[in-house]
């Protein structure tokens, strides 16, 4: 089954560091942002992680939506 990934930018707190939440109906979760890249590679990165976590094996396809975040679809 096929699912879109979606993420968005999450702001540093008091608490916690700038991150990117990144989710799919299978699973939801944060990964810290990267100074190092830019914004479409820091939520490149997330989506890709958790595909990485999930174990599937495919590629990403995706670009900013009108929110502010990305969108990503499986292309294989």
């Amino acid at each position: 089954m096929r699912q879109a990934i979606m993420t968005k930018y999450l702001g540093p707190t008091n608490y916690l560091p700038a991150r990117v939440r990144v989710w799919c109906s299978a699973k939801k979760i944060s990964v810290y942002w990267n100074y190092e890249l830019n914004p479409e590679e820091n939520h490149t990165y997330a989506a890709n992680t958790l595909v990485e976590l999930l174990g599937w094996d495919t590629e990403l396809i995706g670009g900013a939506d009108d929110k502010g975040g990305y969108v990503f679809v499986q292309v294989n």
